[in-house]
């Protein structure tokens, strides 16, 4: 890990939470290029994120480019995050995730990381075994997780 890194702490409640209102988002933006329109948007967007979850990224996603274990001084300066935002402004999307004191930690990204960073949480859920209501089935999935 870099000096700029940082570990953070997601609960069980903001990580759910995160999963469904970015689901939900995703279902109410998901393009229609490439995928037919008779679909409901939840199929669609199921679709579109197999699609960018087995394609081949431009670099690797920071999930494996970043696979380091975090040192026992990282994991005890670790922040705990109590709100995620997500703002979207054209081109341009921040993941903004706010930790005490009012520190803020604004990360840039796109439609593809997006899926990627969902199905990471999601693994990361199943992992844990945390029991997520309202996760729709298309993330839900087992396998639909990188």
């Amino acid at each position: 890990m870099s000096g700029s890194d940082h570990v953070f702490w997601l609960t069980r409640r903001l990580c759910q939470s995160f999963l469904t209102s970015s689901a939900s988002w995703l279902e109410q933006t998901v393009a229609s290029s490439g995928l037919p329109l008779e679909l409901p948007p939840a199929e669609r967007v199921r679709l579109d994120h197999e699609e960018t979850l087995t394609a081949p990224p431009d670099e690797p996603p920071p999930i494996l480019r970043n696979k380091v274990v975090a040192t026992q001084e990282q994991i005890r300066a670790a922040r705990l995050v109590s709100q995620i935002d997500l703002v979207i402004s054209g081109a341009q999307w921040k993941l903004v995730l706010h930790t005490e004191g009012g520190q803020k930690d604004a990360l840039g990204f796109n439609r593809m990381s997006l899926h990627r960073l969902l199905g990471a949480l999601v693994g990361m859920t199943h992992k844990a075994a945390w029991k997520l209501d309202g996760i729709p089935e298309w993330l839900s999935a087992p396998d639909a997780t990188p």
